[in-house]
Formats: structure tokens, sequence, C-alpha cells
């Protein structure tokens, strides 16, 4: 299989290199394609997009890790949507997901990402009301993590995710569970 592979590899170089325009189309093309889909190795090298600020982060995170047997015990991504109601005020929705859950749930959503976070051993994605009094801004790029090449047709219908959400309200930088059923 590895001499099949060279040969396809020096034809190619030697078709390319006859002409100057198809080889520098060819490295044009390389150059600006990147990898489709992320790995979640990939993920935790990237830099976080923010910084914890507020330590009631730290708290509803803390409450949310009280609640590990609602979720996977797979589960490698925390994913957090933040609803400002008005100043200091906020209801967040919150769950552990698996990478790929992620993905899907993004791939079935039209919030946008607006950042993420490397937290212990997990990757924390941001959704919704981003803002100082919460999280700081790194001025790092974010990445399109959730990218997935998931397509819904005959031949992979839609997924059903069972996602156990969260909901929590944060006013005046105290940290309430809302009843969730």
């Amino acid at each position: 299989m590895k001499l099949l592979q060279k040969n396809i590899f020096h034809t190619i170089a030697k078709v390319l290199s006859k002409s100057k325009l198809l080889l520098l189309l060819f490295i044009f093309f390389f150059i600006s394609c990147k990898s489709q889909e992320l790995k979640y190795e990939d993920l935790k090298a990237l830099n976080s997009t923010h910084i914890i600020k507020n330590d009631i982060v730290f708290e509803l995170l803390a409450k949310l890790q009280l609640h590990e047997k609602l979720f996977s015990n797979k589960s490698d991504c925390i994913y957090l949507d933040f609803k400002k109601n008005k100043e200091n005020d906020y209801t967040v929705s919150a769950t552990h997901l698996t990478y790929l859950d992620s993905k899907i749930l993004k791939h079935d959503s039209n919030k946008k990402l607006k950042g993420y976070i490397n937290y212990s051993d997990k990757v924390i994605f941001l959704f919704g009301d981003i803002d100082e009094f919460l999280f700081m801004r790194n001025n790092i790029k974010i990445e399109n993590v959730l990218k997935t090449s998931y397509k819904v047709d005959k031949n992979h219908p839609p997924v059903a995710l069972h996602i156990n959400f969260i909901t929590y309200h944060i006013f005046n930088n105290k940290l309430t569970e809302l009843n969730n059923q």
C-alpha cells in the first residue's frame, strides 16, 4: 500500500512540475485548506478565549458538578448558555456533554459560540450574553471548534440527543438553582 501511495505521489509531483500554474494552484489549495474538524486533543491544546472573572461562575461550575449523575460519564465538555435579563441578572442553562454531542447540539442550533475555556479537565463552551461582569476576553481569535461534517439526509437521520440541562439564576452575585425537571 505504501508503494502505491509513493507512486501516486511521484506521478502527481511530475505532472505538477511540468506546469507551474498547476503547481501554484496545488500549493495554494493545500495551504488554504485546514482540517475540517478538530479532535478533542486539538481542542484542549487551544488557548482559552476568555478568563473567568467572577467567582460566581466557579460556584456555578461546582454546583453543576454536584449533579454529575445526570450526565454521561464520558462527558468532556461543559455547555453554558447565558441570558442577561438586566444588569447583574442572568439565567444560565448548563450541562455536561461529550465533544461530539456539543457539535451536534451546535449543528441543530442557531446560537453563536462566543468562546471557550480550558478549565480543569474539561472545555467550557460559552454561548449567549457573555460580558465583563462574568468573563474577561483574551486577545485570542475564536476558532470554529464546533464545526462538524454532520449532515441530515436519508443516510444520516437526525440524531436524538437526550440532554439534561440545569438552569441557574444569577442575581446580584448570588446563585440559585431553578426548578429543573
